[in-house]
């Protein structure tokens, strides 16, 4: 019983979860996507990034699905921000 319990702790110990590398980036590029407001380029492929790895969370149970949320909500923000300013700056 004892050997079990020591090989099952053992186990947990050794299972790390990895973070999604997409939610990762999708944060990085809504974060700079404050900054560089590129033709909306930042924000755009943080939307893209972001969706992607909720799907791919949600598949394999990886961490970062707060980094993911994040990331899609800065990209959306801050694309629907810029397209506002500048239409209204385009006028």
């Amino acid at each position: 019983m004892e050997n079990t319990l020591k090989n099952s702790q053992k186990k947990i110990i050794n299972e790390k979860k990895t973070t999604n590398k997409m939610a990762l980036i999708s944060l990085i590029l809504g974060i700079a996507s404050l900054r560089l407001n590129i033709f909306c380029i930042p924000g755009i492929v943080a939307i893209i990034f972001a969706i992607i790895s909720l799907f791919q969370i949600q598949k394999t149970k990886e961490q970062g699905l707060v980094m993911a949320i994040i990331g899609l909500i800065l990209g959306v923000v801050i694309t629907t921000l810029n397209i506002a300013v500048f239409s209204i700056f385009s006028i």
